[in-house]
């Protein structure tokens, strides 16, 4: 051996290994705390929620007085769950063919006011819509109810008005 000090075999490179995975490890950090940070800034929380209600739509016409009615009405009924916020509803009644007849932003400004009043609809309320111009006797109409803030549908039927 003369005096030589001889390296064992594979120990040359292993000392530049570990700073190189220590650099990996704080980059992968730093990036998984940048999207998770970068989601909350950037309001990827929980979003607004259609409310969950029981409705129906039928033809309305033996429930309404004379006076009040022209024979072409559609009677919507709270029959559970939350409330709901007429301003917060679109109207879409159109015929079989899709054909859309009434499309309105507010569900409000469609109700007969003087069978309701007021901006909302909770459980066990009754409202008409009446419109002489577009629903007809004799016509079968589909009636969806839109959550404008979620774009969910809250009633999606048919309706027949005889």
């Amino acid at each position: 051996m003369n005096g030589k000090i001889w390296k064992t075999r594979g120990k040359m490179n292993e000392e530049a290994v570990s700073p190189v995975i220590g650099v990996i490890l704080m980059v992968a950090i730093t990036v998984i705390l940048a999207a998770v940070i970068a989601s909350f800034v950037f309001g990827m929380g929980p979003s607004e929620s259609a409310p969950v209600a029981q409705l129906s739509a039928s033809d309305g016409i033996d429930d309404v007085s004379s006076s009040t009615s022209n024979e072409k009405i559609i009677k919507l009924q709270h029959k559970g769950g939350d409330t709901i916020v007429l301003n917060e509803i679109k109207c879409i009644i159109g015929n079989t063919t899709n054909a859309s007849l009434i499309v309105n932003d507010n569900l409000s400004a469609l109700l007969d006011t003087s069978t309701f009043t007021g901006n909302t609809m909770s459980v066990g309320d009754i409202a008409y819509i009446d419109d002489t111009d577009a629903i007809e006797e004799g016509g079968t109409y589909r009636v969806q109810l839109i959550h404008k803030p979620t774009s969910a549908f809250i009633l999606d039927t048919q309706v027949t008005i005889s």
